[in-house]
């Protein structure tokens, strides 16, 4: 037999929380070939007596026929491999799981660790970590966490899950929070997820979030989702709220703007003023009634009808 000391050398790596960690982001192959090297380097006998493994040989075909993600973080589990020995994300493999897209990981780890109660040092949940990431991963990891979850929980700086999605611009998990998520929700400063996607420009996101959101809430510094377009000059970004903001917000952001860079906005003061002089019409506010006759009145109307032909 081998002596011990050989298996601590070659070995001991293979079943350390690096290879948790190497799992928890998406790097399977790496654990695979890692844990090949470690058979190849000792016999059965002593790598039966160190992993517990009652056929050595099996342990080799299972690996030589490819395990699943999934199946290696169940196997490292079993093996007693510190779930808490990571240097970041609060030290959880969960986390790390949920940040990288690594579903197969994560649905190991959910059976030992809750997704409710483990969070970073700044009270992010696994949801909230998966609403960062973009791979396509990203997605079923959501859809995974979020039976497990709670999307109303807050961080320390008043985040959920669906603010966290905002913030990195993540369109796919807004998509997929909003049904369960309030898209009216602010966070300490007072910033909405309207409110992120509009700083960021995020003419998707927009379109995605005003038909759910507050357009009159504002931050602590009085600013409102509207008011962060018109700030960073984004034109595109300011005429994507051509039916949401008042007549004469829209008529102060036309003036401003370079001519044309409102085709909406410019289409909406017109409708509304179409939309005044035919109240003007409809109650007979006009310039004729001072006149006190018929002539005076009918000049006076047909001159506002070939106005409302031009509007």
């Amino acid at each position: 037999m081998a002596p011990k000391n050989k298996f601590s050398a070659k070995c001991e790596f293979a079943l350390s929380p690096k290879m948790l960690e190497a799992l928890s982001q998406g790097r399977a192959e790496f654990v695979v070939a890692t844990l090949q090297m470690c058979l190849d380097s000792v016999g059965d006998e002593l790598l039966t007596d160190a992993v517990d493994i009652e056929n050595a040989a099996n342990f080799r075909r299972a690996i030589a026929h490819g395990w699943t993600e999934e199946s290696l973080t169940k196997f490292l589990i079993e093996k007693g491999v510190d779930l808490k020995d990571l240097i970041y994300l609060g030290g959880s493999p969960l986390l790390s799981a949920a940040l990288h897209g690594s579903a197969g990981a994560l649905r190991a780890l959910a059976d030992v660790c809750d997704p409710k109660s483990t969070m970073t040092k700044l009270g992010e949940t696994a949801l909230m970590v998966a609403a960062w990431g973009k791979k396509e991963s990203a997605l079923e990891t959501l859809a995974f966490l979020l039976p497990l979850s709670d999307p109303a929980a807050r961080d320390d700086k008043g985040f959920t899950a669906f603010l966290h999605a905002a913030i990195q611009g993540h369109l796919d998990a807004l998509a997929t929070l909003l049904p369960v998520s309030d898209a009216k929700a602010q966070d300490k400063e007072g910033s909405s997820a309207l409110m992120h996607v509009a700083a960021q420009g995020n003419i998707e996101g927009l379109l995605l979030l005003l038909p759910h959101s507050d357009i009159e809430a504002k931050t602590i510094w009085g600013t409102d989702a509207f008011g962060l377009c018109m700030e960073t000059r984004n034109w595109q970004c300011v005429d994507t709220f051509a039916n949401w903001i008042p007549a004469d917000r829209a008529r102060e952001a036309v003036e401003q703007a370079p001519p044309g860079a409102l085709p909406g906005l410019s289409a909406a003061v017109a409708r509304a003023e179409r939309r005044a002089l035919e109240m003007d019409l409809a109650t007979q506010e006009g310039p004729w009634r001072d006149r006190g006759d018929d002539l005076g009145h009918t000049k006076a109307m047909h001159t506002q009808k070939k106005s409302l032909r031009r509007v």
